[in-house]
């Protein structure tokens, strides 16, 4: 048996999941473009009139943040444990 999946954008579906951001539930719940969303949103355009340059723009940005936001989060968890050595043993 061969099972294959689809991980598109998968974060951001568990980000809309954890948010219960109803605009970014229906769009990805629909096949909408979460990229072009963001990017109209963004850019003050409307939907149909956003480029391909700032639809990659929006992807960039969210996944800078995105990651940035979870690499500071592993940061301070490994200061937290380093701490925790150091004052506690």
């Amino acid at each position: 048996m061969l099972v294959a999946a689809d991980y598109s954008q998968l974060e951001l579906r568990v980000i809309a999941h954890l948010s219960a951001d109803r605009k970014l539930l229906g769009i990805l719940n629909t096949g909408g473009d979460v990229f072009k969303l963001i990017a109209s949103q963004w850019k003050m355009v409307d939907i149909a009139d956003v480029t391909a340059e700032q639809r990659q723009q929006a992807k960039q940005v969210f996944y800078c943040i995105h990651l940035g936001t979870a690499a500071l989060q592993h940061v301070r968890l490994m200061f937290d444990v380093i701490r925790y050595f150091i004052f506690c043993h």
